[in-house]
């Protein structure tokens, strides 16, 4: 008898999958390494490194997964937005600009 064997449910890497961002889910650190790497690659750019092709699909990809992430967060399943609930829960100031913050004395 042949042993089956259990898939390894691990995050996924972005940076290694562009191409299977569909199928991948995206977590916040996930955006947060995406914003990194167009951060670097217009500077790439600026310098003359990189060419503009490649910035635009750097650019796309960080759109595509905030574009995955909302879906995620904002879809029609409940378990989603209750995912999304306890993240607001635990980090409620994390999205909100600098004149938000100002609003609320109580946090800075």
């Amino acid at each position: 008898m042949q042993k089956r064997q259990k898939k390894q449910r691990l995050k996924p890497s972005l940076v290694s999958t562009w191409h299977k961002l569909e199928e991948a889910k995206v977590f916040r650190e996930d955006i947060l390494e995406l914003k990194y790497q167009l951060w670097i690659a217009r500077m790439r750019f600026v310098r003359g490194e990189l060419s503009d092709e490649d910035l635009r699909q750097r650019a796309n990809q960080l759109i595509a997964a905030i574009e995955m992430r909302h879906r995620q967060c904002f879809g029609t399943s409940a378990r989603q937005l209750k995912l999304c609930a306890a993240e607001l829960i635990t980090e409620p100031y994390a999205g909100l600009s600098v004149g938000a913050t100002l609003a609320n004395p109580q946090t800075s």
